[in-house]
């Protein structure tokens, strides 16, 4: 049988979650779906978990283990084995609403959307309080022209299915052994992609709080070479898309925008200040030469303008703003 759905697994060293994540996709349209567990370098027991799952239900559960490549390579990984129509990701830590994954592969099977949208839930590790993330409830279950949407709100990556054809034929390749590219996972998508329609339940369930996520201050202090890895791809992408405007333009801008405020924030928040700020400098500058209208879009990010107003005198203040927040 065909199959409806690959959902993509990205594990690492999550022998401790696994089990909750993979027990989450055992449904009774189990011969429509496929879950490609890519077990990258794990040291832990995570690649014999997987492997207990593959041997119980081989028709759905396949591991493909590798050398660790981090989240863009499971990606990668992934879209290259798939056999589903549709594709969607998930973290090893994370899991799905088992009672709703049912009904989502039967939509699946009538819809031809590009991309789907669906809520999420936010679990918060230290509290256990569930919340609800539905961010698109403009949309409906039916095709609509992306030129047609009014995004209120970014679209993220836990929201997101996308037609495999789609990635396949645009050859969207995710960066490796880099974090934050969910960003490029939710953009390069969009760029291409002709309409979207929504899923009205949530699926995916995010776990948050968990110890060095690149959310968390450690996380950011130790991985904010990698935001700029992610700016200049997607930087690179914005500025040859000549023939995308109107709506499309504006959620393409506002994940612009998002991802330099993500880039910025992760220098002001590195602990070598002076050095920090000579380095965001200098990147800011090249920006500017190398992609001259983004860098005047980005001009909307206020710490960003400040800063640039300031050139750059302002630093030390704005690094304070900024980490109050944490």
């Amino acid at each position: 049988m065909n199959k409806v759905l690959t959902i993509s697994i990205a594990a690492y060293n999550v022998e401790q979650f696994l089990e909750k994540t993979l027990g989450s996709l055992v449904i009774k349209n189990q011969d429509k779906i496929e879950v490609l567990i890519v077990n990258d370098g794990s040291k832990d027991k995570t690649e014999r978990i997987a492997a207990e799952y593959e041997k119980k239900y081989p028709d759905t559960f396949k591991l493909i283990s590798k050398q660790n490549g981090g989240y863009g390579s499971t990606i990668n990984a992934a879209v290259k084995h798939a056999a589903g129509t549709y594709f969607k990701q998930l973290d090893g830590d994370d899991w799905y609403e088992t009672i709703n994954l049912d009904s989502f592969v039967q939509y699946l099977e009538k819809t031809k959307s590009d991309l789907i949208i669906s809520s999420f839930y936010e679990f918060y590790e230290n509290t256990d309080e569930k919340k609800l993330v539905d961010n698109h409830k403009s949309l409906t279950d039916k095709e609509t022209n992306i030129e047609n949407v009014s995004f209120q709100n970014d679209v993220l990556m836990h929201e997101l299915t996308i037609k495999t054809s789609l990635l396949r034929e645009n050859n969207i390749q995710i960066t490796e052994n880099c974090f934050y590219t969910d960003n490029e996972y939710t953009f390069l998508p969009l760029m291409v992609a002709k309409n979207i329609s929504r899923f009205d339940k949530p699926i995916y369930c995010y776990r948050l709080g968990v110890e060095g996520q690149s959310v968390s201050l450690e996380g950011i202090r130790k991985h904010y070479k990698d935001t700029n890895l992610v700016v200049n791809k997607l930087f690179s992408s914005y500025s040859n898309m000549n023939e995308v405007s109107g709506n499309k333009k504006e959620i393409l801008e506002k994940k612009i925008l998002k991802i330099t405020d993500i880039m910025y924030s992760a220098y002001l928040l590195r602990e070598d200040v002076e050095k920090a700020r000579s380095d965001l400098k200098t990147i800011d500058a090249n920006i500017k030469t190398k992609h001259f209208v983004t860098y005047q879009a980005t001009n909307k990010v206020k710490k960003v303008r400040v800063l640039r107003i300031s050139r750059f005198y302002l630093f030390n203040i704005i690094r304070y703003v900024v980490l109050r927040r944490f």
